[in-house]
This record gives structure tokens, sequence and C-alpha cells, in this order.
């Protein structure tokens, strides 16, 4: 009797069909973009992964963009920019701590040519100066006040919610295929 063994691209064509594994592929696959990103990303443990600078405030530009063209729940875009008198480029706050940021104390308090201290990551210290870049601010300070907790936005970007969500997308994918493989089959 004539037995027919699959090629490997029609193995490969299952998970892309739709009927099949597709679930399984996206899935498995995001998890592992989830888990690429998680690991490349850049990773504060101790005082030395740091860098202090200080500069005469140049200006600032904090905006709240709203978007809500077509959509029932608008969208909101959070822009918070500082320029120093001695680096071209610009310092940016993400708005994954915006919530840590103290924006209209800063506005109102802190005058332009007045020093300001930031905290940024050793590691973007070579983008220093590259006109048209934006660094991650991780702490803002002057004398007397703190208007971004240092403390704060570094176990945020430590967190391991990424890590975790790409596990998950994995573990699903796996128990979608043994599901679709040998109990619900088309």
């Amino acid at each position: 009797m004539y037995s027919y063994k699959k090629t490997f691209f029609e193995i490969l064509g299952d998970f892309f069909d739709r009927d099949y594994y597709a679930a399984t592929t996206v899935s498995i696959f995001a998890g592992i973009l989830m888990l690429y990103s998680e690991f490349t990303k850049f990773e504060i443990r101790t005082e030395k992964d740091l860098c202090n600078i200080s500069g005469e405030l140049y200006g600032f530009s904090f905006k709240n963009k709203v978007y809500s063209k077509y959509r029932v729940k608008p969208k909101i875009s959070h822009e918070y920019y500082i320029w120093l008198e001695n680096y071209s480029n610009g310092f940016q706050i993400f708005s994954d701590d915006k919530n840590f940021f103290k924006a209209k104390k800063f506005s109102q308090s802190v005058k332009k040519g007045q020093k300001i201290y930031l905290t940024i990551q050793e590691g973007l210290r070579p983008k220093l100066n590259n006109t048209g870049e934006y660094i991650r601010i991780l702490s803002i300070d002057t004398k007397t006040n703190n208007f971004l907790n240092k403390k704060k936005t570094i176990e945020r970007i430590n967190d391991n919610w990424l890590f975790y969500c790409g596990l998950i997308f994995i573990f699903f994918g796996v128990i979608y295929y043994f599901i679709r493989r040998f109990i619900w089959t088309p």
C-alpha cells in the first residue's frame, strides 16, 4: 500500500492554515516577540547603570494630544520633552512615567536658564549630543525639588510583565495545538 508523507512545506503550511493551527502560530510568535523584547531591554541593576547629567534649562514642551476621530473612546498621547543648553539632543519623559512626573509643578517653578539635574541610563551616554535623538529621563531634580521619581521609574523599567505575558501566550499556543491535533480535528 502507498503511504503519502508530507513535505516540510506542507507541514509548515498547516501552521498557517486558519482551519488548523493559525491561532497556535500567532500565539507562539507573539509570545516569542514578547520574550525577545524583554530579554533585549536595558536593565538597571545598580547605580553604575545610571548616568547623572546637569545643565541649564533651554526649554520644555508638555503636550497631551487627544485623538478622537472615529473612536468611541479618545486616545490620548503624552509628549513630554526637555532641552538643555549644553546638549544638542532632547530628553524625553516616556508616557509610562507620566504618572510619576509633576509636570505642573515643574512648569511653574523651573525657569529657562535654571540648572537642573537629570538621570539617564549609562548605556545611552553615547547618544548625548546626537541631534534628533531623544533620551529617556529617569529622574529630574533641581537643588530643592524632585519632579520625576527615580525609584519609581526604575521599578517600571525593571518590571517583568512582558516576560510573563510571553510565557502565557506560548503556553496557550501549545495547549491549543494539542487540542486541535488530538481532540478537535476538522
